[in-house]
């Protein structure tokens, strides 16, 4: 997930009385706002001229105060990119959500008069968020800076341990490390590989590895909603499969993730006739992921074996 930014964001700015509404807003309709309502959207618009208008807008004799306000709104429209994961706080100490970014920003006042209405202030710069995470996790001392909006590095991350709540996490070196490991497999990481390397022995000959435009073999596909483990298309019946390896995550959440890829994929990919199909790939399918799966038949689960031994050299 290298090419990801990872930014934090409280859904309103200092205290305020009607926060746990806005954020049950934000939770039920995946979203995420800012402020600044005297600006309109930034898309077409350069950095140059989106600083004048910032400055006839809020004009402020504090520099660092100013760039700092600016560069918020310019990101928000310009840095911030489909995929990225936002981490929603509340004060300094406390995470309330982790999601992915659905879409690019938007404004939407309508939309800002829904989410605050018992409030003058008015926050009308939105993202669509699909937040995988909205349990609250609270640290012993400060962890984050009281500013509203800030983009954050992949060590912060690492270092507060919430790679381990991002799906799919995969440090700058190639090493997921966002999963205990299995003590009888191994990281992640070798397992995916595993099956990709050996993806023709493994799977039915009727299935692929989906290659993108430039040829290169789907594996960790980036999707809007995050990177896919393993990405087929079975030539019999015209469909794209998702596979997705569950390691150690809760059976809940690989049913939800799988059923999330598979979502975007018939949406972006998809052409008439086609459809998804999703595998998960586990040591053990449990009785959750069973019942889960009752309700939906284009998903199945694989177990995998796998065995090691150590044995002394023949001589």
């Amino acid at each position: 997930m290298s090419d990801i930014d990872y930014w934090i964001i409280s859904p309103v700015y200092g205290i305020d009385e009607n926060f746990d509404s806005i954020w049950k807003y934000d939770r039920t309709n995946g979203t995420i706002a800012i402020g600044w309502r005297k600006m309109d959207q930034l898309h077409n618009t350069s950095k140059k001229e989106a600083l004048a208008a910032f400055d006839k807008a809020y004009p402020d004799d504090n520099l660092s105060r100013r760039s700092r306000d600016f560069n918020t709104i310019w990101r928000w429209y310009h840095e911030v990119s489909i995929g990225d994961v936002i981490i929603a706080r509340k004060g300094t100490k406390r995470v309330i959500g982790l999601g992915f970014v659905k879409g690019n920003a938007y404004r939407d006042d309508a939309k800002s008069k829904e989410r605050r209405p018992q409030s003058k202030k008015v926050y009308p710069h939105f993202l669509d968020i699909e937040w995988f995470m909205t349990n609250e996790d609270e640290f012993e001392d400060p962890v984050f800076s009281p500013y509203v909006f800030r983009k954050t590095t992949e060590e912060k991350i690492i270092s507060l341990e919430l790679h381990k709540l991002i799906p799919g996490f995969e440090s700058e070196t190639g090493d997921h490390v966002s999963e205990a490991p299995d003590q009888e497999f191994g990281l992640e990481k070798i397992l995916r590989d595993f099956l990709f390397t050996n993806f023709t022995q493994i799977f039915p000959s009727n299935l692929a590895l989906y290659e993108d435009p430039e040829g290169k073999p789907a594996k960790e596909y980036r999707t809007g909603v995050g990177p896919i483990d393993l990405l087929a298309f079975e030539t019999t019946t015209n469909s794209f499969v998702v596979i997705e390896l569950k390691k150690g995550r809760d059976t809940d959440k690989v049913v939800g993730q799988i059923l999330r890829y598979m979502g975007w994929v018939n949406e972006n990919m998809c052409k008439s006739g086609q459809i998804v199909k999703g595998i998960i790939v586990c040591k053990e399918r449990g009785e959750k992921i069973r019942l889960a799966l009752t309700m939906t038949k284009n998903i199945t689960v694989k177990e995998y074996r796998m065995q090691f031994e150590m044995v002394d050299p023949e001589e």
